[in-house]
């Protein structure tokens, strides 16, 4: 027996004389020190090293249609992506990228804290077409991208920020797509920012802001599972682009289905709208903040405010300003529906001809204050039922972007049937996360800046719940960081930071609509500002 014991030992031994090199061999390559572009580092690398990329702007050969050949390495930013930015100078004649993530690679190949711009898809997609401005990922590839800023990225067909396709998963995680644009001439250009196509990412946490595209402002998901939790959807557009009348109307001011079946949770779409005007369809526009077409989504725990479905004229409206449906029997819990315009609220386009068609489930939801209708059509029966209302959710203040409910909201948890918080937020007007707040505890808060717009100076403040590395950065519309006001660890409490609209050499920004970000150990939060002169 002793002698089987100690050649159990010496076979554990020798198992762990083989692995010590390669566990202990995982290298820290600086890029531009020791490897003097990205690629270069990529190639140097073997699994389990991590390219650590110093701040600057890096643009041409090396750093841009970089392909990790299936490693599963780290690219990392130094300094973040306010600091660390590759510009991939794309255009449609000369098309260019930041990534292409195609060799199965699943998430131990990183990509985090980078600002990615300017970038143009290759027509290496589905058929040939455009794809993927900053990033595509296809083949079953599924990468952690992390702590990244999209922007002004483009493609001709899908994706402008970010393509998913043939069974990519990736996981996105505190992201900010911002200005990025599918500008098909036709109908048929799908997801501002991001395009599921097949595929089914994770996004976590992630700002969806100023989008556009013809189906799917922000983002569109064509047989995809995808999940977005925690997610902000503002200011996006679908629209077609084209010199003359339009072929149809937008569909989708944030979000664009078809033939999918996406989780969505404690998400916010405000202010998205879907353009119609004048076109060669006659038809209103669809789905303020989301068309869906044959899938079937679970809604649940979001906010819908002041999104819009513009007609086509006088006569004919708007179909959906909140949500647009078609044979899709979706499930939308404790969601809160209110001041959406131009259209009803939800509009279910099955019923018009058949009264019996299936409609979305509601529980818990209200639905109230939209400028054409709250709980009609096929669905009116719905009200009152299964902790169903139509009342004033009483909101904080919507000017300054803050949907959580005052303390004698109905939506607040106290609600006798439901118990829950209805919407995407809880109760508080000047703290985030109370005990009627529906998500998990946070360790921050961040409040909007006081006052906003402003002209010599505004406070933003912020609150911890325990000590915790604290990053605020302010960054122009570009995506450029313009002053960085707080770098350093902070104890829990709250905390106010001051800019006096000048960048980190002193000068004068010029007016407009400025970005300031927040990092807190592992999380990451966003708010837009308006400076005037």
């Amino acid at each position: 027996m002793k002698s089987i014991a100690f050649a159990r030992i010496a076979l554990v031994l020798i198992a762990t004389a083989v692995m010590l090199p390669a566990m202990s061999g995982a290298r820290v390559i600086h890029v531009p020190i020791e490897a003097v572009t990205i690629k270069a580092g990529i190639l140097a690398a073997e699994d389990g090293d991590t390219i650590m990329v110093s701040a600057g702007v890096y643009t041409g050969t090396g750093f841009r249609d970089l392909d990790f050949g299936g490693k599963a390495i780290v690219v990392r930013s130094q300094k973040g992506p306010e600091a660390t930015i590759l510009d991939c100078n794309g255009t449609r004649l000369e098309p260019h990228r930041a990534f292409w993530v195609h060799q199965g690679e699943d998430t131990t190949t990183v990509i985090e804290g980078f600002t990615i711009r300017d970038g143009f898809g290759l027509n290496d997609g589905p058929a040939g077409h455009s794809v993927g401005g900053g990033i595509f990922c296809v083949n079953g590839s599924s990468p952690k991208i992390k702590d990244c800023i999209f922007y002004n990225n483009q493609a001709a067909h899908a994706g402008g920020g970010l393509c998913c396709a043939g069974g990519a998963s990736p996981v996105v995680d505190s992201c900010i797509f911002m200005n990025n644009r599918v500008l098909r001439t036709g109908i048929t250009g799908y997801g501002g920012a991001a395009q599921c196509d097949g595929s089914s990412p994770a996004f976590r946490d992630c700002l969806f802001w100023s989008n556009q595209a013809n189906l799917g402002g922000a983002v569109s998901c064509t047989g995809s599972g995808a999940s977005f939790d925690g997610c902000e959807f503002s200011d996006n557009t679908a629209e077609v682009f084209v010199p003359s009348q339009p072929v149809s109307p937008g569909v989708g001011g944030a979000m664009h289905l078809i033939n999918s079946s996406p989780a969505v949770t404690q998400c916010l779409f405000s202010r998205n709208r879907a353009l119609g005007g004048p076109n060669l369809a006659m038809q209103g526009a669809k789905g303020g903040g989301v068309a869906c077409y044959a899938s079937l989504p679970v809604l649940m725990n979001c906010t819908f405010f002041g999104n819009m479905a513009e007609p086509c004229d006088d006569t004919i409206l708007g179909l959906g300003a909140a949500i647009f449906v078609q044979a899709s029997p979706m499930q939308i819990f404790n969601c809160l529906i209110a001041f959406n315009s131009q259209a009803e609220a939800v509009y279910c386009d099955d019923t018009r001809d058949d009264p019996a068609a299936a409609v979305p489930a509601f529980s818990c939801c209200d639905i109230y204050g939209n400028e054409v209708g709250d709980w009609i059509d096929g669905f009116a029966d719905q009200l009152d039922q299964s902790g169903n209302i139509s009342q004033d959710p009483l909101f904080c203040d919507t000017v300054a972007s803050n949907f959580h409910l005052r303390q004698e909201s109905p939506c607040g948890p106290d609600y006798v049937i439901c118990l829950a918080v209805i919407g995407a937020f809880g109760i508080g007007c000047e703290t985030a996360a109370e005990d009627g707040d529906s998500r998990p505890p946070s360790t921050m808060i961040l409040a909007q800046n006081r006052p906003n717009p402003f002209n010599q100076s505004t406070t933003i403040s912020y609150t911890l719940s325990s000590s915790s590395h604290v990053r605020l950065v302010i960054y122009n519309v570009l995506g450029q960081p313009i002053r960085r006001l707080v770098d350093g660890v902070e104890a829990a409490g709250s905390h106010v930071a001051s800019w006096d609209g000048k960048d980190g050499f002193g000068r004068d920004m010029a007016s407009g609509i400025y970005v300031y970000s927040i990092l807190a150990d592992a999380e990451h939060h966003t708010r837009k500002m308006i400076l005037t002169r």
